[in-house]
C-alpha cells in the first residue's frame, strides 16, 4: 500500500516539473525578439544594402525544346546473288567506293558455258520432220534462261555507294536471299527526328530548319513528316533532306538536334535564380521592396510557383499582373519587415542632422584647423621661447619708465 502510494506521489511530481519546463519554454518564445515577421526598432535595426530590379508581367513566352534524331543514308542495301554457285572472284574491301554498274563479285559459270554451247548447237542443226528428235526438243526459250544465269552470275553495283560490310570471300557458296557486301549510298543523307504528334503537324514540306551535329549547325529542309505514330514512343517521324555540300560535313550515324521554340500563353514573369527561395509544398519565394504608411522601403515575402526554368532565370506566376520592385541578389541577408537602402540611394537621415550637432564633415575640418594652429610655421620662435621674449619686454618697460609726478 505505501510502494503504491509512493509511486502516485512521484509520478505527481514529475508532471509538474514537466509542466514547469513546458510552460518556462513557451514564456521564452514569446519573450524571444527578432521572429522572422516582427519589425526591430528603427533605431536598432541596422540597414542593408541590397541590388533590385524591377519585373514586368508578359503574357506569353516561349520554351525552346530539343529533339534528338539520327542522320542515315537515303539507301543502304545488303546486296547478293540471284543463283547459287561459288565466288570465284571478289576483288573488293570494306571502304572502298563503288559506282553504279561496276561487277564487284562473279560466280563459276563452267557448267553454264557447256549448256549454252549445247543448246546453241541443237538450235543450228535443221529439224527432219520424219524423224522426230528423242527427248525434250531444245527451244530459244531455253538458251534464253541460260543467257540470263550468265548474267546472274554477276554481281553489279545497283548505285554510287560506299562498301561497309564484306559478308562473304572468294571461293564462299552463294545463294539466293544471302547477301555478300552491304553497301551504303554516297552524298545521298537525309536526318530522321522523331516530334510529338502536336509538333509535327506544325512542320510543312519545304520548311528549312537548322540542326545541330555535334558543334556545327546544318541546314535542313522538310522532305516528309510520315503519316504513322510509333506505338512505342507516341511520335511522328519527320524527313529531313540534306543537300550534298552539307552531306559531305556528317557521317551517316551521327546524332542530330533539332530545336523549335513553342509559344506558351499566360500571364506570369522573369526572375533570376538569385532571387528566389524554396518554400514548402513546392512554392517559392521572392523579397519585394514595399513602403509601408512611413513611406519607408521595406522587404516583404511573396510566394510564387515556378512553371519553367532556362538557364539561370525561371518562369514564375502568383503575383498580381503589375510591375514590382524585387531583391535581386543576397536574399540571405534580409528578413521580411527589415528597412532597406537600394543601391546608390540616399535616405533622409544621411544628410540631416540634429538641431546643435555637427556633421562628421564638419567635425573632421575642425580637427584639421586646430591641428594646423598647434604647429608652428617655420621659422617661427616657440611658444616658451616667445612667452620668454614677451616677459622681458615687460620688464625693460618697467625699468625704462618713471612715473610721473603728481599733478599740482
Amino acid at each position: 500500500m505505501n510502494l503504491q502510494k509512493a509511486n502516485v506521489f512521484f509520478s505527481g511530481v514529475v508532471c509538474l516539473l514537466l509542466g514547469a519546463l513546458i510552460a518556462v519554454v513557451l514564456l521564452q518564445g514569446k519573450g524571444t525578439p527578432g521572429s522572422a515577421e516582427e519589425q526591430p526598432d528603427d533605431a536598432e535595426q541596422k540597414i542593408i544594402t541590397v541590388e533590385t530590379e524591377t519585373a514586368t508581367p508578359t503574357n506569353s513566352f516561349s520554351i525552346p525544346r530539343e529533339y534528338s534524331g539520327i542522320i542515315q543514308s537515303a539507301r543502304t542495301m545488303d546486296v547478293g546473288f540471284s543463283r547459287a554457285g561459288q565466288i570465284i572472284e571478289m576483288d573488293l574491301e570494306v571502304g572502298d567506293l563503288v559506282d553504279e554498274g561496276q561487277v564487284i563479285a562473279k560466280l563459276d559459270t563452267r557448267r553454264l558455258e557447256l549448256q549454252k554451247d549445247a543448246y546453241e548447237e541443237a538450235l543450228d542443226q535443221p529439224v527432219n520432220p520424219q524423224q522426230p528428235p528423242a527427248g525434250k526438243p531444245v527451244t530459244q526459250t531455253d538458251l534464253d534462261l541460260v543467257n540470263l544465269d550468265l548474267e546472274d552470275s554477276e554481281l553489279k553495283v545497283p548505285f554510287d555507294a560506299t562498301v561497309t560490310i564484306r559478308h562473304m570471300n572468294v571461293g564462299s557458296m552463294a545463294s539466293p536471299g544471302h547477301p555478300v557486301v552491304r553497301l551504303v549510298e554516297r552524298g545521298n543523307l537525309e536526318a530522321l527526328v522523331s516530334l510529338p504528334g502536336d509538333v509535327a503537324v506544325e512542320l510543312r514540306e519545304g520548311d528549312r530548319k537548322e540542326l545541330q551535329v555535334g558543334d556545327q549547325t546544318i541546314t535542313a529542309e522538310v522532305q516528309a513528316v510520315l503519316p504513322e505514330v510509333d506505338l512505342t514512343t507516341r511520335t511522328q517521324t519527320v524527313l529531313f533532306s540534306l543537300d550534298e555540300a552539307t552531306a559531305e560535313e556528317v557521317t551517316a550515324g551521327d546524332v542530330v538536334r533539332l530545336r523549335l521554340d513553342r509559344e506558351e500563353t499566360g500571364a506570369g514573369f522573369w526572375l533570376p535564380l538569385s532571387a528566389l527561395t524554396r518554400e514548402m509544398r513546392g512554392l517559392w519565394s521572392v523579397f519585394v521592396v514595399e513602403k509601408d504608411e512611413k513611406e519607408i522601403s521595406r522587404v516583404a515575402r511573396r510566394y510564387l510557383e515556378v512553371i519553367h526554368v532556362e538557364g539561370d532565370r525561371a518562369r514564375v506566376r502568383g503575383m498580381d499582373a503589375k510591375e514590382f520592385e524585387y531583391i535581386a541578389k543576397g536574399v540571405h541577408r534580409v528578413v521580411p519587415g527589415q528597412r532597406i537602402r537600394r543601391e546608390g540611394e540616399v535616405l533622409p537621415e544621411d544628410v540631416e542632422t540634429k538641431e546643435g550637432e555637427t556633421t562628421a564633415e564638419e567635425e573632421a575640418a575642425a580637427e584639421e584647423t586646430a591641428e594646423a594652429e598647434s604647429d608652428p610655421a617655420p621659422g617661427s620662435p616657440a611658444p616658451e621661447e616667445k612667452a620668454d621674449e614677451v616677459e622681458e619686454g615687460g620688464a625693460e618697460t618697467e625699468e625704462g619708465t618713471t612715473e610721473p609726478e603728481d599733478a599740482p
